[in-house]
Formats: C-alpha cells, structure tokens, sequence
C-alpha cells in the first residue's frame, strides 16, 4: 500500500467536504439553530454512515488485491497476494 504524504493528522480523522447544496443547507442550519446543532448534525449523519463506509473502502480495497493477485502482480505479493 501507498503511505499519504499528509501525516499530520491523527489516523481515524478525514476532512469534512460537503458539496455546494450540503454546504448550503448546513450554512443555513447553523443561522437558525446555531453552530452547535449544525456540527452535532454533522457528527450524527457521519456516525450513521461511516460503517457502511468504511465497510465499501475495505471491500473495494480487499477486491483491488485479489484482482492484482490474479494478475502475478509484484505490488499485491508484498500486501497479501501472491502468484
């Protein structure tokens, strides 16, 4: 696997970066409810999601390895595969 260059930030944290509509609507939340409400939308929809998230990356992850196993690839016989 690639290691990222960005290693200043602690593992587990990912960047926030909702699309125009998203951001839209959460400015307009946190005008009427305040910030406070809008970050613990934020959290709750994140904690809702990320399972199932999580789960797709690894899946989509564990499917890349296999495939270049498949294929004799020198990168997949260092992460798990092999020929």
């Amino acid at each position: 696997m690639k290691t990222t260059k960005n290693t200043t930030k602690p593992a587990g944290h990912f960047t926030f970066k909702p699309n125009p509509e998203l951001r839209a609507m959460l400015d307009l939340m946190e005008k009427e409810h305040g910030r406070e409400a809008r970050d613990e939308w934020i959290r709750s929809a994140i904690s809702e999601h990320a399972p199932a998230v999580i789960a797709r990356m690894v899946a989509e992850r564990n499917a890349k390895i296999t495939t270049r196993a498949r294929r004799g690839c020198k990168v997949a016989s260092s992460v798990g595969g092999g020929r």
